[in-house]
Order: C-alpha cells, then sequence, then structure tokens
C-alpha cells in the first residue's frame, strides 16, 4: 500500500511539472517568443559571494538570425522606429564585448548623439525595458524600445561620457594612499555613492524589479559628477503580480551595493582601523551571512541606506513584484 502512495505521489507530482512547462511555453508562444532556458551564470564584475543569488534559469528570446547579427558592423546603418517616429544608428563599435555583451552596439544618430542599442534580450528583459520605458527612475538611464525592418526589438539608451564607479573608487583609493585624502573624507564619499545608488534601487524594487546585476562597471559618472545605473537588465527579475518586491528578492541588489562598499574598505585596511568597526558591522551584515544569523539582512534598500548610508529614502507606489532569484528563496515565500 505504501509503495502504491508513492507511486500515485510521483505520478501526480510529474503531471503538476509536465503542466507548468506546458503552460509556460504556451505564454511565450502565445507572444510570439521562441522558448530556450537556460541557466545565467554571472560573468566579470560580480564577487563570489553575490554569484549563488544571481544565478537564475529564465527564457530567452532569440529572434534575430546570425545573418542579422553579423551585418551590425561599424558603418552599418540600423533604421529603427517607434510609435514616435523612425531613427537611424550608425554602428561605431561591435560588439561591445565578445563574451559579456555581445548583443551591445556602440552607435550614433545622424546629428552626432551617442547611444547603445541592445538587442536578443530574454523574455524578462525584453518585458522589464517595456515597463521602464515610458519612466523616469532618478538615476537609472532611460531608453526606449524600438523595432528594425524585421520587427526586431532593440532597447537604445543614451551614451554617458565619463567614467564608471569602479574607475572612480580606484582613484579615490590611490588618493588615500597618497594622503591626499582622509580617512573619513574616503568613507564620507562612498556613502554618499551608495546613497545615490541605493535610492535607485529603492525605486526599481518598488517597482517589483530586482536589477540582480550590481557592481561598479554597471555604474557610470557624467560629466557633471551624477551616478547612473546603466540599463544593463540581462539578470533583472520581476513578476507581474500586484505588489513591491519581497526581501528575499531583494537580497541580491542590496549585497552587490555592500559589496562595493566592502571592497573600499578592504583595499584601503579601513576594515582593520577601529574607527570604523561599526560602520564596517553595518556593511557586513548586507554581504556576510554569519550577520544574517546575528540581526537578519537588510529586509530592503531603506533599512540599507538607513544604516549604511546614514539617509532615509522616500516610498512610492508599485504595481509589480519580484521573483525570487533562487531556489531557497522561492520555498522560504
Amino acid at each position: 500500500m505504501s509503495n502504491l502512495k508513492k507511486l500515485f505521489n510521483v505520478k501526480i507530482t510529474s503531471l503538476i511539472i509536465a503542466g507548468l512547462l506546458v503552460l509556460n511555453n504556451s505564454v511565450y508562444c502565445a507572444a510570439g517568443l521562441p522558448r530556450e532556458s537556460a541557466l545565467r551564470v554571472p560573468m566579470g564584475g560580480i564577487s563570489e559571494r553575490v554569484k549563488d543569488l544571481a544565478e537564475q534559469e529564465r527564457p530567452l528570446i532569440k529572434l534575430m538570425a546570425e545573418e542579422d547579427i553579423r551585418v551590425l558592423k561599424p558603418g552599418y546603418v540600423v533604421e529603427l522606429s517607434s510609435p514616435e517616429g523612425f531613427e537611424s544608428y550608425t554602428v561605431i563599435k561591435a560588439p561591445i564585448d565578445e563574451t559579456k555583451h555581445p548583443n551591445v552596439r556602440f552607435a550614433e544618430t545622424r546629428n552626432g548623439k551617442k547611444a547603445w542599442l541592445i538587442f536578443n534580450m530574454n523574455a524578462w528583459q525584453f518585458q522589464v525595458y517595456e515597463k521602464l520605458a515610458d519612466k523616469n527612475i532618478p538615476g537609472l538611464l532611460a531608453g526606449k524600445l524600438f523595432k528594425d525592418a524585421k520587427g526586431h526589438p532593440y532597447f537604445v539608451s543614451p551614451h554617458v561620457f565619463s567614467k564608471t564607479l569602479s574607475e572612480l573608487l580606484e582613484e579615490k583609493i590611490a588618493e588615500f594612499k597618497a594622503d591626499d585624502i582622509a580617512a573619513g573624507q574616503l568613507v564620507s564619499g562612498v556613502k554618499k555613492d551608495a546613497a545615490r545608488i541605493a535610492n535607485t534601487l529603492h525605486n526599481l524594487h518598488d517597482m517589483g524589479i530586482v536589477y540582480g546585476d550590481v557592481h561598479p562597471g554597471n555604474i557610470m559618472d557624467d560629466e557633471n559628477g551624477e551616478l547612473w545605473l546603466l540599463p544593463d537588465f540581462g539578470r533583472s527579475s520581476f513578476n507581474n503580480r500586484k505588489g513591491g518586491a519581497i526581501s528575499a528578492h531583494r537580497e541580491t541588489d542590496i549585497r552587490g551595493l555592500g559589496e562595493i562598499v566592502l571592497d573600499v574598505l578592504e583595499k584601503t585596511d579601513l576594515d582593520r582601523q577601529p574607527e570604523f568597526e561599526d560602520f564596517l558591522a553595518k556593511v557586513k551584515r548586507a554581504t556576510n551571512s554569519e550577520y544574517f544569523e546575528k540581526e537578519g539582512p537588510y529586509k530592503d534598500m531603506i533599512d540599507f541606506a538607513k544604516a549604511v548610508c546614514d539617509i532615509d529614502i522616500a516610498i512610492s507606489g508599485t504595481g509589480l513584484m519580484a521573483l525570487p532569484l533562487n531556489r531557497e528563496a522561492r520555498e522560504n515565500l
């Protein structure tokens, strides 16, 4: 009897899984999107501590054939259209990076405006771009969705002329080691930078969107000294259910931002200074599982910003909900 019960449970479980897979495939087929599942492994710029949270299976969109991609070389003109009209972009550099961003091109318009062209997105990335296309998120490089003559979707984002946060932090660390700036000044600047990024991420979280790829290479500084989060949503996550992103989902971005701050403290040996012992503990609470057991992780970006950056972040309304980024998070819902 026990064996029959086990067999029955196995069959029921198999039928449920099969049904979910059929439903999932049907959704993408109905939308005209090819279905492919792939384990998304982080590449470059993300520390080992964050990798376990960033890995996730998701469908990919492969709308462009190889011959359509091969022509996207320097000098090629891409004609794109949107509800607002048409725009021509001449490819300047392609690809941006063979291993990390083969689906990104650096281009410019006829009047010389520089832009990033993103194509061949995964399905969630495409939907995030749809949700953000008409939104103005502080600190996030805005963009628009276009289509080429064959209907391939492109996300076009303006280019920022300056340095990455990685380059800026390396400069600040070098100045500190050369005794050009004091430890307190360095930490104060890092807190300010983290606060700006935390505000942008909070606004995304409040829309139910988890960025999923927070590292200093994805943050740019413009000519006016403002920090901008690049619209690199290849590892983003969200769902259409009503409600804001919950703590288990936000943890990936909170850890990523904590990693940036912790890296500065470790490279300057300030993590060994008694003066910054309390600050280090607050940062490690965002990145170190040992601190989770003592106090629990930060519940959201507001909680993180209050503790690490000494600021409050305004709360706005939302209508989306983020998806868990790993199996453990899903099981804890």
